[in-house]
């Protein structure tokens, strides 16, 4: 009984470090870049135009990454590219 509880501890660390590592920092970091445009300068429209292309960017790379996991099917589906 014991092996079983530590194997799904196990699962249970990986999961938990996953969803940190793939999920919660990139969202963090992607809300820190577009709230940065607000402190950037009227003037300097390149930077602000700069961080709304990475936020772009952010979003299609998690769209993407998204669907390379989900199974494929030969219909199409609502969230289908």
């Amino acid at each position: 009984m014991r092996a079983a509880s530590s194997c799904v501890s196990d699962l249970t660390f990986a999961l938990r470090r996953y969803w940190r590592l793939y999920i919660i920092i990139p969202s963090i970091l992607f809300v820190l870049i577009a709230y940065s445009s607000f402190y950037i300068s009227r003037a300097a429209a390149p930077a602000r135009v700069g961080g709304t292309v990475v936020c772009f960017l952010v979003i299609i790379n998690f769209n993407n990454s998204v669907l390379a996991v989900l199974p494929k099917v030969d219909y199409r589906v609502r969230f289908s590219a």
